[in-house]
């Protein structure tokens, strides 16, 4: 490769592995990301669901984060009562893994017995006040479903409305409705097609080698 300036070749070996809790391929839809850039990163992706949609893995992590900041603080092992681990379990954790992560600490630098028990969570958790329900749930996955389906058709039909709208069933009208309630692309912009520059293989991100 060549320093931006420059006109001497150097050669380097390096692996990029990137992260992001954005969806990548869509801001590259609306112009928020260079599309020469996502087809560089984008060679294997790992997409890890968000914790709400792994709910096995709750108690683990909790049970983890337990042990590691007991350690650090000096403290005892402590368990998690079992109303407390249920509390946990139902709670939506807009916040991912970290979310969990500070609540065990929280409730282990409050615990004063030998276990974590609801009172020691945060309110929105122990009452279920921003705790998603079942049938909040459920309509999360659907627009989630929904928002990722037309994104996929606009895509196949280079961003053709008419095409997209045929291909899904709706008319026009309906395609552009729901466009713009589910924040797929700013109102009246019809995107370019998704193209690799590079003539990459169309992936969705992860990590590069170059």
């Amino acid at each position: 490769f060549e320093r931006l300036g420059s006109n001497a070749s150097l050669t380097t070996d390096v692996r990029v592995i990137c992260a992001t809790n954005q969806d990548l391929e869509e801001m590259v839809w609306k112009g928020q990301f260079r599309t020469d850039l996502y087809f560089r990163l984008n060679v294997v992706q790992l997409r890890i669901p968000p914790l709400r949609a792994r709910r096995d893995d709750i108690p683990l992590l909790a049970q983890r984060f337990l042990g590691q900041y007991a350690k650090q603080f000096g403290r005892p092992a402590l368990r998690i009562s079992r109303t407390a681990m249920r509390a946990l379990e139902e709670y939506s954790w807009p916040g991912n893994v970290r979310e969990l992560e500070n609540v065990i600490q929280r409730a282990l630098v409050l615990a004063e017995g030998e276990s974590i028990e609801p009172e020691h969570l945060p309110e929105r958790i122990h009452n279920g006040v921003l705790g998603s329900s079942a049938s909040s749930l459920y309509e999360q996955e659907v627009l989630e479903f929904k928002r990722r389906l037309v994104l996929r058709t606009l895509r196949e039909c280079g961003g053709n409305r008419t095409e997209t709208a045929r291909l899904l069933g709706i008319t026009r009208g309906c395609l552009h409705r729901l466009i713009n309630h589910l924040s797929i692309l700013p109102k009246e912009k019809t995107p370019p097609p998704l193209a690799d520059p590079d003539g990459a293989a169309e992936m969705s991100i992860a990590a590069a080698q170059r």
